[in-house]
């Protein structure tokens, strides 16, 4: 596999016999990292035009971290292969230390001024309530269809174009968008699917300041990464439009970092801090001591996302 735990691992590779004569053993050896060859002998029948797995006896001990693996065939019945172009095979694998329970990622993309969006959000607010603890959630409101919803801010086109989301509603769960609510069984999809990025951390209101402190583990190689830090208000009156409803839930307030995120990349067992302090009153938050702050790691050119969660709360 791509993605295999630390420690010691199974090498295991297909042969396919290209040739016109029935294989009956075969010499192949790997290597890690260009070092640390194993060579071992395989006993088979493998007639032309079929193919076979075989494992390595001897496991490769893989520490932490990125390791490109090369098989080769060695020998053939006992005597050199007479087509060597195609006897080796190389690939990358990532090691990771321990794996993190995943929280899904929701960013829905609605309006005020939307009249079919008022279905989806009822659809929301009823699957939020009841899976509470196994979601991040920002809500983006737009000024389309209809203009009038005055919450709908630059940040929020960013990440609109960012997933090509140009009519509403549009939901992103873990990236993924979709025009419908998310539905029970998508959601424990995600949730019961792998990370290896634990998120944590806190924030304090001071004022009108918002100090934001967030911790990120990953516990597996990660290159060309992006850290979003939302803050959001997790309800609001003040934006109501022309589509009945009358408040909403998790609204964007801020981008943290900027609005495409903060580029970076994590080693395997590294951990790295991210603190902001920014004074609330630049933005369209109504109550100072109803804030969240949603965090999560995304690899952006194809909208993987690792993982994510809300932060806690500190209160003296």
């Amino acid at each position: 596999n791509s993605i295999v735990p630390a420690g010691m691992v199974d090498i295991s590779f297909t042969v396919n016999n290209t040739g016109e004569e029935t294989v009956t053993s075969f010499e192949a050896s790997y290597e890690i990292d260009g070092y640390e060859t194993v060579t071992e002998t395989f006993e088979t029948s493998l007639s032309p035009s079929s193919n076979k797995q075989f494992t390595f006896q001897t496991q490769a001990g893989l520490i932490a971290g990125t390791h490109n693996l090369k098989i080769n065939i060695v020998s053939v019945n006992g005597a050199d292969d007479a087509e060597q172009s195609n006897n080796s095979l190389t690939k990358e694998i990532k090691t990771y230390i321990k794996t993190i329970e995943r929280t899904p990622m929701i960013e829905h993309f609605s309006s005020s001024t939307c009249q079919p969006c008022v279905g989806v959000d009822y659809a929301m607010m009823e699957l939020t309530e009841n899976n509470h603890g196994k979601y991040t959630y920002t809500k983006y409101p737009v000024n389309w269809p209809g203009l009038g919803d005055p919450y709908a801010i630059p940040d929020c086109i960013v990440r609109s174009d960012y997933y090509e989301v140009y009519t509403v509603p549009s939901i992103a769960l873990d990236g993924q968008v979709k025009s419908s609510a998310i539905t029970q069984s998508e959601l424990d999809e995600r949730f019961n699917s792998t990370s290896y990025v634990d998120i944590v951390g806190s924030f304090k209101v001071e004022g009108n300041t918002i100090n934001v402190t967030a911790d990120i583990i990953s516990y597996i190689d990660m290159s060309d990464v992006r850290v979003f830090l939302s803050i959001n208000e997790k309800t609001t009156t003040g934006n109501t439009g022309s589509n009945g409803m009358t408040e909403f839930h998790h609204i964007f307030m801020k981008m943290l970092g900027g609005n495409e995120g903060i580029v970076t990349r994590f080693n395997a067992g590294e951990y790295q801090r991210f603190a902001f302090s920014y004074d609330m009153t630049e933005t369209n938050m109504e109550e100072i001591d109803d804030l969240e702050v949603a965090v999560w790691v995304q690899t952006y050119d194809s909208k993987e996302m690792h993982n994510s969660n809300y932060l806690n709360e500190y209160i003296e």
